[in-house]
């Protein structure tokens, strides 16, 4: 047997080290290397990747010639230098001293200024190490983590957390032209004037308030009203899922009504670029489109934030999509797999080898012969009740059994059938089953002619698809929050219906979805009249959705929903993306219509939302000493997350 290491996977300190390359300082990117244009604030003390994107950008892109959103009175001229080869780094690598050497503990001539090499790593004995195109891969869950502290910090306008702090706005005066976020002096005070991008006392209650009345389904993300601190108005002890979930979900939920539109736009576009980046089915072609809107949306994050905002983590995303058209779909190379460690023998009953939550059975006990309806894996749970059947749940229940004869049984003459009302078929159906004459020897046959009984089974859940499934009733006072369903039972057939209540889909009545971005409102009181009922679907159909609130208090957002789908746990599927492009907005997004299969809608266009923008100023006083004894500030101050038990957050 033959083994290979293809590449290693780190968080972003262990990366330096296995490298060899310190991802400390204005060097510290891996990809670009000593070609970065990073340098060090003059206040702040800490390397900075300001001003670093514009590069990246296409020739005679707008942005370029921006002499006053960006560093102020420059123009980008200069193409990005290519990416290095893995013959290029082997030329660069193969005299350093590797850890055996006696000259491995000094620093090599020109570390920090014009390289960050620290060693030679002891991979490159490997020989066939040269030629791995990716020999160490950035991990996507850390830099979600980060970016998701630093953007969410940042607007909450955090204590302690904020990257807008004191000497980040002197920087802003030096590095920028922005005089509404330069410091000002009154009477002994500093002013510190209230940004844009920052929410004001109310909002973040509002803000706090509303993740703290959250209900996902079970298992989506740990409970994240624990997280919540009222008194300071911030989330702690966020689990790098709980991360991964708001900030590719419920990010632009949550500011969407309280940041300018311009912001929110960028605050989504980053949003979504980690949602289609982290799909379980890529496209080398889409991950092309990614690999350029990134380079437009992490500069419009530079027009937004101040220069100290961006650290190595604002960075990376620009090579994240080279590296998964590399390297394949993202959950091969993340750590969320790794970071759950096996100590025991597989004999040893753990957390890690029982049953995976929400388990549906995968196999089916049923009879030789049933119809293909009834062979699909679930499993029921609580207590069991029984109840009739109304007339309308009775028909509706009848046509979904029409309808599977219609696709199971082509000896049944279907124009014959068609000939027939909906309101006489199921008569005339039992009368042709059922007479001696007519020779039906298939037992499914005369089954389905009988119909359903009246007389059902309910239960208050149900696992299946991955998924677990809460009547309203039963899941009204838990943490999580799931769906309803019956199951009508007859002789030999089992079969498993879902109860539902169905929105109104009408657009712009009961459906709103945003022309640029594909995000879905619900009207929660606009539902389809009773002329119109069909209570029933099959389990094997239901997919599983989540519905937000808006934490905003404006009157014609009260009455609307957010809906997000959510994938099943241990489940891979392929997720259809559509994506499109604006000629303003050169920017790969995914059409999250097609991902809800729930929604319709008969009208083609799209309604645009109209964002309200907050423009109320308010300033904040320091005295004029706190400038002077403010910490410095760690250029490792990105997290790494090594400490942290990402079994617990499963597990709650």
């Amino acid at each position: 047997m033959r083994a290979a290491l293809m590449w290693t996977l780190n968080d972003f300190p262990a990366y330096g080290m296995l490298f060899g390359w310190s991802t400390h300082g204005h060097l510290a990117c891996p990809c670009c290397m000593g070609k970065s244009k990073a340098f060090h604030l003059k206040d702040g003390r800490k390397a900075l990747f300001f001003g670093c994107h514009r590069q990246f950008l296409p020739i005679g892109h707008s942005f370029r010639r921006d002499k006053k959103s960006f560093l102020k009175g420059r123009v980008e001229h200069s193409a990005p230098s290519p990416r290095l080869s893995s013959e290029e780094v082997w030329n660069k690598v193969r005299d350093l001293p590797n850890i055996f050497d006696d000259r491995a503990s000094d620093k090599l001539p020109g570390f920090g200024d014009q390289h960050n090499w620290t060693k030679q790593s002891i991979f490159w004995e490997f020989p066939y190490w040269r030629t791995n195109i990716i020999r160490h891969n950035l991990d996507v869950m850390h830099i979600e983590k980060n970016m998701f502290d630093n953007i969410f910090n940042t607007v909450m306008d955090v204590k302690d957390k904020t990257k807008d702090n004191l000497k980040a706005r002197m920087d802003v005066q030096t590095f920028c032209n922005r005089p509404e976020l330069e410091l000002t002096e009154h009477q002994g005070k500093i002013l510190k004037p209230k940004a844009a991008y920052s929410l004001a006392k109310e909002q973040r209650k509002l803000v706090c308030e509303w993740v703290k009345s959250l209900r996902f389904p079970d298992g989506y993300t740990s409970n994240l009203s624990r997280c919540v601190d009222m008194e300071d108005y911030k989330l702690s002890r966020m689990k790098s899922h709980d991360c991964h979930v708001f900030l590719e979900r419920l990010l632009p939920i949550a500011f969407r009504d309280f940041l300018p539109e311009p912001i929110w736009n960028a605050l989504t576009e980053i949003s979504l670029f980690f949602k289609c980046l982290c799909t379980t089915v890529l496209k080398v072609e889409d991950l092309q489109k990614l690999q350029e809107s990134i380079k437009i949306t992490i500069c419009k994050i530079e027009k937004i934030f101040p220069p100290g905002f961006f650290d190595p983590m604002e960075h990376l995303p620009i090579h994240l999509a080279y590296e998964a058209i590399v390297g394949g779909p993202v959950q091969f190379w993340w750590m969320y797999p790794f970071e759950r460690s096996h100590y025991f023998q597989p004999n040893v009953q753990t957390r890690l080898n029982k049953v995976t939550r929400n388990d549906d059975g995968d196999e089916v006990d049923a009879l030789d012969g049933c119809l293909s309806i009834v062979l699909h894996p679930g499993c029921l749970s609580g207590v069991k009740e029984g109840r009739y059947l109304t007339d309308d749940e009775w028909d509706a229940a009848r046509f979904i059994f029409e309808d599977e004869l219609k696709r199971n049984f082509e000896n049944i003459s279907l124009k014959q059938i068609d000939k027939e009302t909906n309101s006489r078929f199921a008569k005339w159906f039992e009368i042709y089953a059922l007479n001696p004459a007519n020779n039906i020897t298939d037992e499914r046959l005369k089954d389905l002619a009988s119909g359903p009984y009246k007389w059902i089974e309910t239960w208050p859940q149900y696992f299946t698809n991955g998924y677990k499934f809460d009547t309203l009733t039963y899941g009204s006072n838990k943490s999580t929050m799931n769906s309803e369903y019956s199951n009508p039972t007859k002789k030999r057939i089992t079969l498993v219906l879902f109860k539902c209540d169905w929105f109104d889909l009408t657009l712009g009545r009961g459906l709103k979805v945003h022309n640029h971005y594909g995000l879905i409102d619900i009207n929660h009181k606009k539902s389809f009249l009773s002329y119109a009922y069909e209570p029933f679907v099959l389990a094997e159909q239901a997919q599983q959705v989540y519905f937000a609130e808006y934490p905003s208090k404006r009157k014609d957002r009260v009455d609307w929903w957010a809906v997000c789908k959510i994938k099943a746990r241990s489940r891979i599927d392929s997720p259809n993306i559509l994506y499109q492009e604006d000629e303003d907005l050169s920017t790969v997004l995914p059409n999250v219509i097609d991902d809800l299969d729930c929604l319709r809608h008969e009208n083609g266009e799209l309604e645009v939302h109209d964002i309200e923008k907050e423009t109320a100023e308010t300033e904040r006083t320091y005295d004029i000493d706190a400038i002077e004894n403010d910490e410095e500030i760690e250029e490792s101050d990105y997290e790494s997350d090594e400490d942290e038990d990402e079994e617990d957050e499963q597990s709650e």
